[in-house]
Order: C-alpha cells, then sequence, then structure tokens
C-alpha cells in the first residue's frame, strides 16, 4: 500500500517513469543470491498482469547485460511476505513467476492508473528454498525502521534459528553489492 501512495504522489508531481528499484525473493530455483532481475511484468494473487514498458526494458536490459547475469522472468506482487521455501514453490507454480516482492504491485498499478511507464530493477535477496527466520523477524514493522533489540530478543527465544538468520543476512549483503553496481553504472536511459 505504501509503495502505490508514493508512486501516486510522484505521478502526481510529475513524474513520468516509475522503478521499483531494490530486493527480491527467488522463487525460481534457477537464482541466486545477489542475481539482479528486470521482470517484464507483474502479477497479482488474482492473476491480473501488469506488463513493464517494452522499450525502456530493452534499454535497460541491454544497458546491464554487458556487466550482469540477467533474469526477466515475471515477478509476483505479494501482499505479505513468504517465508519458506514450500510457500514459494507453490507461488512458482501457481502463478509462473520467477520473483517475489511487495513493493513491485503497487508501483505497477499507481502507473497503470495514470499511463505511466514503469519499470522492476531487483537484486536477489533470499533463494527459493531458503526458509526466512520467521520467528526472529516477526517484530520488524515494515512501516517503520528496523529496530535491532527486537530482533536480538527474539533471536535469543528461538536461537535454532541463528543460522537461517545469519544466511539472510549473507545473501542480502550480496544484493545490495549488486544494486550498488547498479546505481554506479546508471540506468542508461
Amino acid at each position: 500500500g505504501n509503495a502505490y501512495t508514493q508512486a501516486n504522489t510522484l505521478v502526481k508531481s510529475g513524474c513520468n517513469i516509475l522503478i521499483s528499484f531494490g530486493f527480491a525473493g527467488a522463487l525460481d530455483p534457477q537464482l541466486s543470491a545477489g542475481d539482479l532481475v528486470i521482470p517484464k511484468s507483474v502479477v497479482d494473487a488474482e492473476g491480473n498482469i501488469f506488463k513493464t514498458d517494452d522499450s525502456l526494458h530493452q534499454k535497460i536490459t541491454s544497458h546491464f547485460s554487458k556487466k550482469f547475469k540477467l533474469s526477466s522472468g515475471r515477478l509476483f506482487g505479494s501482499e505479505t511476505i513468504i517465508w519458506g521455501a514450500d510457500e514459494k514453490k507453490r507461488v512458482f507454480k501457481m502463478y509462473s513467476t520467477a520473483t517475489v516482492d511487495m513493493e513491485s504491485l503497487g508501483v505497477a498499478q499507481a502507473a497503470h492508473e495514470s499511463n505511466c511507464s514503469f519499470l522492476i530493477i531487483r537484486a536477489i535477496s533470499d533463494t527459493a528454498n531458503q526458509n526466512l527466520p520467521v520467528e526472529s523477524l516477526k517484530s520488524i514493522d515494515l512501516n517503520s525502521k528496523i529496530k535491532i533489540g527486537y530482533i536480538l530478543k527474539d533471536l535469543a527465544k528461538n536461537l535454532n534459528e541463528l543460522p537461517s538468520l545469519l544466511r539472510l543476512a549473507q545473501n542480502s549483503h550480496k544484493a545490495q553489492a549488486c544494486l550498488r553496481d547498479v546505481a554506479r553504472l546508471g540506468f542508461g536511459m
């Protein structure tokens, strides 16, 4: 919802291209942490498909293909965090989507409603076979800053999640490095 609201604010301020930029979870088992994905479309839970701008997609994939191995598979716009590998597998099969995030759908909807172009540029932060540490991260409020104290408190109660939390941190670091490289190269538009 917040991504939709912010995207609408940008469009009303005169923005004519929206880019959903950040992390995504992999649904396709072929994707690795730190891989760059530039989906051609985003699909919602009802099966509605929002396509990115073809011309811009071609330009940006051509620009980044010199530096990165790219994936253009469809992205699933989720309303909730997909915590487990089994759920990722189910969504992958049900919607034929390679990745998932919680922001791109809102950006796509705002772009569609205002007849504005949009793109999606995401780096993989968690793999398809990776379970996220539910108990350790349940205190995170998606509308505010991450509060390390709460995470540590929850982790102390669920020490068995430490390997999952460390793996998520390591994979998120790879995704962040990828996005840093993308920013250094610019979007080439």
